[in-house]
């Protein structure tokens, strides 16, 4: 009996079984082998695509990389029950001839049993390895359902991706069009409903990011429906309200806010999982775009207040560059008039 195999290998398989029932089954992200794997794919994907978000490789990125989940999975598994058989020479014999069999019969015998019984021409020698094969039969079999239970939410969460970028395209294009298009020669009331059903759509969103992160290489090479694209827009339409219309002329304070904390949230999720802030903000939106189009505007300081918000909006810039995009990409069909009057 070889320990040493014997001991790596137990280790491999705990630690994969701990990777596959944290990943799929604990409601708080992915164990640290489907991470490195999920992050190490995108980085690769990237790099391919030239860093643009419009390169059509980058739409198999998230298929790609629920096959290489699965298939570390499946290696690992077969890898570590393979050393614990391999550690023990008479622990596979030939059905018919009861003789020791070699590493590659070996293998064969326990690949063939991670989803079925086995065939039958080759046995495990002992009454602990009959038990332990057994075990690995259903272990298999759990592994695969497993996989199966984590890949279709992680499907369904990239749908939703496409809802919110959905809805905020029928809002506008940008945060200048949105404004326009929901005032009402008075107010922004128009807003209120539409920000109260993508804060809980964004909470949605923050929660199953942090549940299946993988589902974030999952890419459109459409900029208005990448959800980066959208949360940025919304996020900015916001600051827009805050920093520039008067009060009297807006919508529910509360209705704002709750909004605002539900994108910091979701920001604040990139940021503990994988994105740094950028080392600078975008620009600050000129608030004379908005007089163009009728909208009152109030006398404040610009600068204090986008400083105070410095983080988010670095983050978010972060968050649209490492999927290709940029900050351009938040001001994308404002007419030309307005964008030479906007610092960004």
């Amino acid at each position: 009996m070889d320990y040493l195999v014997m001991i790596i290998g137990v280790l491999i398989v705990v630690v994969l079984m701990a990777d596959v029932v944290y990943t799929a089954f604990v409601p708080s992200g992915a164990g640290l082998l489907t991470k490195w794997s999920t992050r190490a794919v995108w980085k690769v994907f990237y790099i391919l695509s030239g860093k643009r978000g419009k390169a059509r490789i980058l739409i198999v990125c998230g298929a790609t990389t629920l096959l290489v989940i699965l298939s570390i999975w499946i290696l690992l598994f077969w890898l570590g029950n393979f050393l614990i058989v391999a550690a023990y020479e008479g622990s596979v014999v030939d059905a018919i001839t009861k003789e020791p069999v070699g590493l590659w019969d070996k293998a064969y015998f326990i690949g063939y049993n991670l989803s079925t019984m086995g065939n039958g021409d080759l046995m495990a020698a002992t009454n602990a390895y009959r038990i332990y094969i057994s075990a690995v039969s259903f272990s298999g079999l759990i592994l695969i359902t497993s996989a199966v239970t984590y890949f279709i939410p992680v499907i369904q969460a990239d749908n939703h991706k496409r809802t919110i970028s959905g809805y905020v395209n029928s809002l506008g294009d940008n945060p200048l069009s949105i404004i326009s298009n929901a005032w009402n020669g008075k107010d922004l009331r128009n807003l209120e409903k539409p920000f109260q059903e993508l804060n809980l759509l964004i909470i949605d969103l923050m929660q199953q990011h942090i549940d299946y992160p993988v589902v974030n290489n999952f890419h459109t090479t459409v900029s208005k429906k990448s959800v980066s694209v959208n949360l940025a827009i919304v996020d900015e339409t916001i600051h827009i309200i805050q920093s520039s219309i008067p009060q009297e002329h807006t919508l529910s304070a509360h209705v704002v806010t709750s909004l605002k904390k539900a994108i910091a949230g979701y920001a604040g999720s990139l940021q503990q999982q994988y994105i740094k802030p950028s080392k600078e903000a975008p620009g600050i939106p000129m608030a004379g775009v908005l007089k163009n189009h009728g909208i009152p505007v109030k006398q404040s300081d610009q600068e204090a207040f986008y400083n105070r918000i410095s983080l988010r909006r670095r983050l978010l810039l972060a968050y649209l560059e490492d999927e290709g995009w940029s900050w351009d990409d938040v001001w994308s069909e404002l007419p030309l008039s307005d964008l030479e009057k906007t610092n960004f």
